[in-house]
């Protein structure tokens, strides 16, 4: 509930972060640098591959220059 808020409030890629990062935790992934950069790096490429290559929208920041 908290993500579907925070995704029609601050957009798609910083509500996936803190998610992915959050999930990865809570499973007990303790390699903190791979989570990371999963994190940052999943949501990033999601993000590019439904607007750039689908052409689906997804809601992004009010203050994003994408």
């Amino acid at each position: 509930l908290a993500l579907i808020v925070l995704i029609n409030l601050i957009g798609f890629i910083i509500p996936a972060i803190l998610f992915f990062l959050g999930f990865a935790l809570f499973l007990g992934y303790r390699k903190y640098l791979i989570a990371v950069c999963f994190a940052v790096v999943v949501p990033v490429v999601i993000f590019f591959i439904f607007d750039r290559g689908l052409g689906v929208l997804l809601p992004t920041c009010p203050w994003s220059i994408m």
